[in-house]
């Protein structure tokens, strides 16, 4: 399984993913990257900002219909 079939079944399994995650499970350096190929092949995926105090990321997640 490539790392692009590994986070896009992560994100129809756990529903979102985020850069620390992708590092973590899948050593993985460049979700956005991914992310962006996977809009090219026709996945609607979600892109969100999250704040946690000084802290920002952004956590994506598949849009299903």
């Amino acid at each position: 399984m490539t790392t692009k079939d590994k986070i896009l079944s992560h994100l129809k399994t756990e529903g979102s993913i985020d850069t620390w995650t992708a590092i973590g499970y899948f050593r993985c350096t460049r979700l956005s990257e991914y992310i962006r190929i996977l809009r090219s092949e026709g996945n609607e995926i979600f892109s969100e900002w999250v704040t946690d105090g000084k802290k920002r990321w952004v956590s994506y997640r598949l849009v299903t219909r």
